[in-house]
Parts: C-alpha cells; sequence; structure tokens
C-alpha cells in the first residue's frame, strides 16, 4: 500500500508545487530530468524531449542532458491541463 500512496505523490508533485507549497515540501527535487518529467505527466521522455527542444516545456541543457525546474514543470502542467 505504501508503494501507491508514493507512486501518488509523485505523481502529484507538479501540483502540489504549482499551489505555492515549495517551502513546506522541501527536500523534494528543485530539477528533475525528461524521465521523471515523462512521469509526472504520463508520456514518453521521447515526447517531453521533444517539447524541450521545441520550448514548449521550459528547460536547459546541462552538458547533453535536459534539467527542467520543477517550478517550470508546474506552469506548463497548469495551463495546458493535460500533457
Amino acid at each position: 500500500m505504501s508503494d501507491i500512496t508514493t507512486h501518488r505523490h509523485q505523481h502529484d508533485l507538479p501540483r502540489r508545487y504549482a499551489s505555492h507549497q515549495i517551502e513546506r515540501d522541501l527536500p523534494l527535487p528543485q530539477l528533475v530530468t525528461p524521465e521523471e518529467a515523462a512521469h509526472y505527466l504520463g508520456v514518453s521522455p521521447y515526447t517531453v524531449r521533444e517539447r524541450l527542444k521545441s520550448g514548449e516545456i521550459p528547460g536547459r541543457k546541462h552538458g547533453s542532458r535536459w534539467l527542467i525546474r520543477v517550478v517550470d514543470l508546474a506552469t506548463y502542467v497548469e495551463p495546458n491541463n493535460t500533457p
């Protein structure tokens, strides 16, 4: 049962950040990878990378890896209401 609770919490992460609960939720990550973002959004990592390349999802490259700020991911999720 704890796995279900953990999974639900991880899936709800962007919305919790969007509601400005960052201080209460520390030490949650401030940056996520495309793979983690894909899990939150319910899409493939490929889709997240394509949206990063197009600028649809804000992110930055660190070397060859993309990194996405959780607050930017939350901002992306809220107006779209769908991944």
